[in-house]
């Protein structure tokens, strides 16, 4: 597992994707046409509230929802983090930071976006499935 190097992402590095980034995401046309290489399934090892409000909402509140399962993409360049940057509103909507995750094999820091209004209300889920 490697530490946080910075606060922004390095080309190479993984996003943990959790909403409409994921394959069959809305949005997910954003990963593939920048050639990010899907990496596999992973689970947060922190749990997390996952509200699902006009989009998934993932709340920085640890300890108070479940472990959040997404995939794992590794993001080619900086010029497709700037990409996502922009989608999530980050830093004013969504505050991007690096978080450990599980998947079958090992732990890995990946970058997350979660959303800045802990007020959000609603019952936590484990994971965002895109229709």
């Amino acid at each position: 597992m490697k530490a946080p190097a910075s606060n922004f992402p390095a080309p190479g590095d993984v996003l943990f994707a959790y909403g409409t980034l994921q394959r069959g995401g809305c949005y997910h046309h954003l990963l593939e046409r920048a050639g990010a290489d899907f990496v596999g399934e992973a689970q947060t090892r922190q749990p997390y509230p996952l509200i699902l409000d006009r989009y998934p909402c993932l709340l920085d509140l640890p300890e108070k929802g479940f472990p959040v399962t997404g995939e794992l993409f590794r993001i080619p360049d900086h010029a497709t983090w700037e990409v996502l940057d922009r989608l999530e509103d980050h830093p004013r909507e969504y505050r991007r930071r690096q978080e450990v995750v599980r998947t079958t094999e090992a732990e890995i820091t990946a970058w997350v976006y979660f959303f800045l209004d802990s007020s959000l209300q609603g019952t936590p889920v484990r994971r965002f499935r895109p229709a």
